[in-house]
């Protein structure tokens, strides 16, 4: 599946790196594939280049286009572990996942993957 990193400025950059080219089982990769399979929870990791913030981890919602930010991380590692399913948001199936990353207030950099996202109960 592609992989878009945009950057406002040639110097800044994210990066996810997790889940990351594999299928993923209750947050273990357990093979390599070109693509992410995640079934259950997940440790979603990025990276950014030096002097970014945070980095805000977003999913489209259900209705509309602007996307939703799931969890804000305000200083590296950053890293969050993605258990949860919101109402409202389309975060199961095919979900398009966003790491945008800023400097201040300012809206830097962004990497964009596409994850088949599925729950176990």
């Amino acid at each position: 599946m592609p992989q878009f990193i945009t950057s406002a400025s040639d110097d800044s950059w994210v990066k996810i790196t997790r889940p990351l080219n594999g299928i993923y089982i209750l947050d273990i990769k357990i093979f390599p594939i070109k693509g992410q399979v995640v079934l259950g929870a997940v440790t979603v990791k990025a990276e950014a280049s030096e002097g970014i913030d945070g980095i805000e981890f977003i999913v489209p919602p259900k209705v509309g286009c602007r996307g939703i930010v799931i969890y804000n991380a305000t200083q590296p590692p950053f890293e969050f572990y993605w258990d949860s399913v919101e109402s409202g948001l389309k975060d199961t199936g095919m979900v398009a996942f966003k790491a945008r990353g800023y400097v201040g207030k300012e809206y830097v950099a962004e990497d964009n993957i596409f994850i088949w996202r599925f729950i176990l109960k």
